[in-house]
Parts: C-alpha cells; structure tokens; sequence
C-alpha cells in the first residue's frame, strides 16, 4: 500500500511542476490584486477634533487630496478643488488632508489659511501621520481618486490643472 501511495506522490511531484505553476501564479495574482486595487485606511481629524477614517465614507468615489498651506503648487490647485467640491459635493466624497506637523503645519494655521481664502471643502488633519504613512507620501501635493468600493483608481502626483482634475473625477 505504501507503494502505491508513493507512486501517487511521484507522479503528483512529476505534475506538481506544471501545476504548482499555475497555482503560484493564481496565487500571486489573487495576493496582489486586493492589495493593489484596495484603498488603504487611515484615521485624521475634522475641524472639531473628531476622528474620520477613510472606510466611513466608502459608498460613493472619494477623492482624497494630501497638502500643506507652504507649499505653492498646493496653493495653486486648491480653487480648483474647491470648485469641483461646489460642483460634486453630493456625489463624490472629498477629504482635503492637511499634512499637519505642528510645526510648520498647526490646526491653527491651516484654519486660518481656509477662512481667508474661503475655501469651502472639508479638512482633515493629519496630525498622527495616518494617512501620509498609509499612502507613503513623499511629496505633495498627492491626490488619490478612489471607486464606490473603496478600490484606488487612479492617484496624481504634484499639482494638476483644473481641467485634468475633471477628467480623473469623469473617470470616476
């Protein structure tokens, strides 16, 4: 009996080599996709000091915009969103995430700066890190677009047009 087991598992191992290639492939395939396709969460905080997390606004597109009040090409888009914000605010989701060091970036600061320019889109502040440290920021401005199903879409680094902002949220 061992025999014939034996032989079973030699000729599994002979086929094995074919087979376990196109496990490890479905495999691989299926490990990467989620990861690849799903947004990753994080947690800031709203004016009040509330926590938001990214998964309470999954249902509908979300774009999530990674700034600082210093940096220029920041400045630059920021009407732009502002404007697409007026224009999409019930169907698509917008966290404006302010890199918030307290340092050169304090909650103070950033109110300020949203009051005198009147901006009207929300902000969250990112003053753990969270979700700088969940999309790997190294630079900004970033913006992330994300499908109804919490899966990224699409992402933008650096500043961006105003009509390349309306063709990623058409994409959406």
């Amino acid at each position: 009996r061992n025999g014939g087991v034996e032989n079973e598992k030699d000729n599994s191992e002979s086929d094995g080599k074919e087979d376990s290639f196109d496990e490890e492939t479905e495999i691989k395939n299926n490990s990467e996709e989620p990861e690849e396709e799903k947004a990753p969460d994080f947690t800031v905080f709203d004016s009040d000091g509330n926590e938001v997390s990214l998964s309470d606004n999954i249902g509908k597109p979300v774009i999530i915009n990674f700034w600082a009040s210093w940096c220029s090409p920041c400045k630059t888009e920021l009407p732009y969103f502002n404007s697409a914000y007026e224009e999409y605010k019930d169907d698509i989701e917008f966290m404006m995430i302010n890199l918030t060091d307290g340092l050169s970036e304090t909650t103070e600061k950033v109110k300020d700066f949203i009051s005198e320019n009147e901006y009207s889109f929300p902000v969250y502040y990112d003053t753990e890190s969270s979700a700088a440290s969940a999309y790997e920021t190294m630079y900004i401005p970033l913006t992330v677009f994300i499908n109804e199903k919490g899966e990224v879409e699409d992402s933008h680094v650096g500043m961006m047009s105003e009509a390349a902002l309306y063709n990623y949220i058409d994409q959406l």
